[in-house]
């Protein structure tokens, strides 16, 4: 049976192969989410392809006991189609698009083999071409290759995604890089390929020193009560902005043009903040193209 809804957008009929309709690679997490739905009643959605087309869908199942049978109710929800322009370009385009990512980007399997990288992610492990890396598991390059492997594995496969993971690169050549990886499957339940996301953070703004910052910010919260408290904000945040610019001084060993890339901004606001606190005195220029 199906309602008008699917009749119309799907050509649902008596009889209708629904398992025949979708790509075949799909067919075995389909099941799966049947298995999962008689077993507890229902089960999370997952994204098929189905007709000609191979439009994607989000598919839900929900047990259904009958007197003649156990059946399932599914209920669909149109993903969307493409962007055209996205269609139009084609795969090319996109891959290109994964090449030129500036985090770095890796695709291992269910053993945590790497099936594909983009260049980033090579730089990243020191590797001499991304072929190099291409056959290789992903423990190889972790600082604890065993444990953290198997908590992105595991948060993957438990939870559908790993968000934001912090461990130690180790290049071929012997570097150490820190970075945050994010990952996800392709398909929520039961994944044959996860792709993981690696950001390079060795360079993220640390924060300022606790005890210092305290320390400046307890004159004006002395001041409560017999300032306007607009003047004490002003105050406060100028504290802290003076704080952190100080804090991207230190971390690239004064040089100006790498603490304004670090702080999110211009050199020349950064310039007028070195004068505005008093900064400038010893700050490097090493790297800055003379004018």
């Amino acid at each position: 049976e199906a309602n008008p809804a699917a009749i119309r957008s799907l050509g649902l009929a008596r009889g209708w192969n629904f398992l025949g309709e979708m790509a075949a690679h799909e067919r075995d997490a389909f099941q799966s989410m049947l298995f999962r739905a008689r077993d507890t009643g229902k089960a999370p959605g997952i994204v098929i392809h189905l007709g000609a087309d191979r439009e994607p869908w989000i598919v839900r199942a929900t047990l259904m006991n009958t007197e003649a049978a156990t059946a399932y109710m599914l209920q669909l929800v149109s993903v969307g189609a493409r962007p055209a322009a996205l269609d139009r370009a084609g795969p090319g385009t996109v891959s290109m698009l994964f090449d030129r990512l500036p985090d770095g980007f890796v695709v291992v399997d269910r053993q945590g083999v790497v099936r594909r990288v983009n260049p980033a992610f090579t730089d990243l492990v020191q590797a001499a071409a991304g072929g190099a890396v291409l056959g290789e598991n992903l423990q190889k390059y972790l600082s604890s290759p065993g444990a953290d492997l198997s908590v992105l594995m595991a948060q993957v496969l438990t939870h559908g995604a790993v968000r934001l993971f912090r461990t130690v690169i180790r290049g071929e050549l012997g570097t150490e890089v820190d970075v945050e990886i994010s990952g996800v499957g392709d398909t929520p339940t039961s994944p044959s390929f996860i792709g993981f996301a690696v950001r390079d953070v060795s360079r993220r703004l640390t924060l300022p020193r606790q005890d210092r910052l305290r320390d400046a910010l307890a004159a004006p919260s002395a001041h409560t009560g017999a300032v306007p408290l607009f003047k004490i904000i002003d105050e406060v945040v100028g504290l802290v902005e003076k704080d952190y610019v100080a804090a991207a001084l230190e971390q690239t060993d004064g040089n100006r043009a790498a603490a304004a890339e670090l702080l999110g901004m211009s050199r020349q606001s950064l310039y007028a903040k070195l004068n505005r606190y008093g900064l400038d005195v010893g700050s490097k220029k090493a790297s800055e193209p003379t004018r």
